[in-house]
């Protein structure tokens, strides 16, 4: 048994380039098996350079990736290369490398944690769902949720950072036994997603698809028997929490203290000036042994535009 970090990302930079940095900081300090989709095509993530730089990164950090490519894989026709790294994260229990017993907690690519212990809160709990920052989207009740759910309206729902379940649980939650992650979530997001948006005007349509992974999560926990009276909803203080680093807040980015934050919601693009010089002093004090390799990373994916 074990806890795996699953995220993240399409070629696209502001994602793409700090998703090997999670990744290392999630292994290195909260000490956690992390593991990456990276959606699209050999192409696209060939050119530019860049992105074939973030796999090399993966592959000699030993950092555990998957890279998906819809269009020879398991097509997944209709929805945006982005929409597909949003939502396949919840997906990836399919995959049967992982025992029914793993822990699997989902993470966004641009979110980095700075400290260990709170992530911890899963391991020996009887809970069957544990979701971090369970407040962070002003989610108000299992019976809220469902009643603007059924008329397809806006409601109040579970952030996707982090929703930790056993891989059992996440296919039992998802019905997927037998399905490849992506073909899992080509069929969830063609009964759920495809809807919504038909008949809405672009913005609208975006819109749904932006919040379609936590959105689908929170609709599928709240329909189980179990839920939320086996639930363990950890609340944090403040939107966003006032113990996380992030980019909402540009004054804390100012003589930064690594020691203060829980984790950072990452300003973008990282791999730009001004921005790489407030986020490299977190990994000088996180991983300080990896800086070398850090740098060389930064400095190739930027010669790589």
């Amino acid at each position: 048994m074990k806890t795996v970090v699953v995220g993240a990302c399409s070629p696209w930079r502001d994602y793409s380039f700090v998703s090997p940095l999670a990744a290392l900081l999630w292994r290195e300090v909260v000490g956690y098996e992390p593991h990456w989709y990276l959606i699209g095509t050999q192409a696209d993530w060939n050119m530019p350079p860049r992105n074939k730089v973030v796999r090399c990164a993966f592959e000699l950090w030993g950092l555990g990736y998957t890279r998906y490519d819809p269009v020879e894989q398991d097509p997944v026709k209709g929805y945006e290369v982005g929409t597909q790294a949003q939502n396949i994260r919840q997906h990836a229990a399919a995959d049967p490398r992982w025992d029914a017993m793993d822990w699997l907690m989902t993470t966004d690519a641009d979110l980095f944690p700075m400290k260990r212990d709170f992530y911890h809160q899963h391991e020996g709990s009887s809970a069957r769902v544990v979701s971090y920052y369970s407040n962070g989207n002003n989610f108000i009740s299992k019976e809220n949720l469902l009643s603007i759910a059924e008329r397809h309206g806006e409601y109040q729902d579970l952030p996707t950072c982090h929703i930790a379940m056993r891989a059992k649980t996440w296919r039992e939650v998802y019905g997927n036994a037998g399905l490849t992650p992506m073909e899992s979530m080509k069929r969830v997001l063609d009964a759920w997603l495809k809807p919504r948006q038909e008949g809405r005007n672009p913005s609208e349509a975006s819109w749904q698809a932006w919040m379609s992974d936590q959105r689908l999560t929170s609709e599928k926990l709240c329909r189980q028997d179990w839920f939320p009276q086996e639930a363990l909803l950890i609340p944090r203080d403040g939107q966003p929490p006032r113990d996380r680093l992030d980019r909402a807040h540009p004054n804390d980015w100012q003589n930064l203290n690594v020691s203060k934050w829980q984790d950072c919601h990452t300003v973008r693009p990282a791999d730009q000036e001004p921005n790489w010089s407030k986020v490299r002093p977190i990994f000088a004090a996180l991983v300080p042994d990896y800086m070398g390799r850090i740098d060389a990373y930064r400095e190739e994916f930027c010669a790589g535009y």
